[in-house]
């Protein structure tokens, strides 16, 4: 279940989600995939879109049509 309401899950759900993305962003830079501009470029790009996620998890009525 995605999102029971309150925002708990769905907020949690993309939390993990930003956690993953940023182990693997991490992974590839150790392994040579990424330069060090380009993995903290991206890490703080996946920052970004994980606050703004986060609060239209929190605040679904500003964002769905009603």
């Amino acid at each position: 279940m995605l999102c029971r309401g309150d925002g708990t899950q769905g907020a949690s759900t993309a939390t993990a989600e930003a956690t993953e993305t940023q182990v693997w962003l991490d992974f590839a830079h150790d392994c040579g995939y990424l330069s060090p501009a380009d993995s903290e470029r991206l890490k703080a790009g996946y920052e970004e879109v994980g606050k703004m996620l986060s609060a239209m998890i929190a605040n679904p009525g500003k964002f769905a049509p009603g």
